[in-house]
């Protein structure tokens, strides 16, 4: 019989087995590495119901101001411009009618912009929509401020053409007006207009790659970010998937991430949470309202997708308020506006 093999020594020793320890939590701690997906913004899944809106109206320009949402013109039923403006506190559930837009101001395909302390609405498309007439509205080439603490307007420029369902955007003491529709409400350029509000002067900056209407714009960390949208308006409507940021310092753009479905008509149901940029509901093919809901984090230029809304909307009204969610107004179909509004907990 053959002699009997030597047991192998364990190789185990605890001073081994604590620095691998150790060497797993850090690993489990440190911060997702570049391309990582990160948690997505602060959500909910449930709604429930508050005051409704004074009255039902889709496609309205809107920003938050003060723990304050400003709501501004856009249709009623049947294509009708709404010339009202109001204000909603989310803290006191509380709307408040502001009264009427100032005389030659379009109600309707709004540039709107804040810097904390004014609104600023540029261009648009005016008057009820003539649908057996082309084009269907009037353009407008005015820019306006609005102070709210005042509850007071004054138009401060004229853009170097008329422009209706393009963006505005403040950035440091610059509006940069995009891209949009000419009278037609057809045809997509992708003009890139700069005013500077101390000197009062315009010029011209790098135009937006892909020409569109109906996108969603958001400023972070001083650049533009451009999302979404539409081509043709009246006639196309194709829906875009696309997303660009705008560096002004370069004055270049650059192509990001797809969206993960194509959509547009959320201009004011885009946000920006937890550093990710939320875009609630909106319009899909075929004029279709939908209740998605994505988030873009740009630190990884990935998208995901968040709980949906209580309900389809396209035009609605969507923000965030310190910790509260609002969704108010938009429509279920094209000319067929709401009032509920409803609540979230985003934390």
């Amino acid at each position: 019989m053959g002699r009997e093999r030597e047991p192998r020594r364990s190789s185990w020793r605890p001073g081994r087995c604590l620095a691998l320890a150790l060497v797993m939590l850090a690993l489990a701690t440190a911060a997702p590495a570049a391309g990582a997906a990160a948690p997505a913004a602060a959500w909910t899944s449930r709604w429930w119901q508050v005051a409704a809106a004074p009255s039902a109206r889709f496609e309205a320009a809107a920003v938050t101001v003060g723990g304050r949402i400003y709501v501004f013109g856009g249709f009623k039923a049947d294509y009708r411009v709404d010339r009202t403006y109001a204000s909603y506190d989310p803290a006191g559930q509380r709307w408040r009618a502001l009264g009427t837009l100032p005389v030659g101001m379009a109600e309707t395909h709004l540039g709107i912009a804040t810097d904390g302390q004014h609104v600023y609405v540029a261009g648009g498309f005016g008057g009820d929509l003539q649908r057996d007439r082309e084009p269907g509205q009037w353009i407008s080439d005015a820019v306006w401020r609005y102070t709210p603490g005042t509850n007071r307007w004054q138009r401060i420029a004229t853009l170097p053409r008329p422009r209706g369902a393009g963006s505005l955007d403040v950035v440091g003491r610059e509006l940069h007006y995009l891209s949009g529709n000419p009278a037609d409400r057809v045809t997509n350029v992708g003009d890139h207009f700069v005013f500077h509000l101390d000197g009062r002067t315009w010029r011209t900056a790098a135009p937006l790659p892909n020409p569109k209407d109906h996108f969603s714009t958001v400023v972070h960390q001083g650049r533009i970010y451009v999302l979404g949208g539409e081509k043709g308006h009246d006639e196309l409507h194709r829906q875009q998937r696309d997303a660009h940021v705008y560096t002004p310092a370069t004055n270049t753009w650059r192509r990001l991430a797809d969206l993960p479905v194509a959509k547009s008509h959320l201009e004011a149901a885009t946000f920006v949470s937890d550093g990710r940029f939320v875009m609630a509901g909106g319009q899909r093919d075929n004029f279709a309202a939908t209740a998605n809901v994505i988030a873009y984090d740009p630190s990884t230029n990935r998208w995901s997708t968040l709980a949906s809304l209580p309900a389809a909307r396209q035009g609605a009204v969507v923000q965030r308020v310190g910790t509260r969610l609002v969704v108010s107004m938009g429509a279920v179909r094209p000319a067929a506006p709401q009032r509920t509004t409803w609540h979230g907990s985003a934390g």
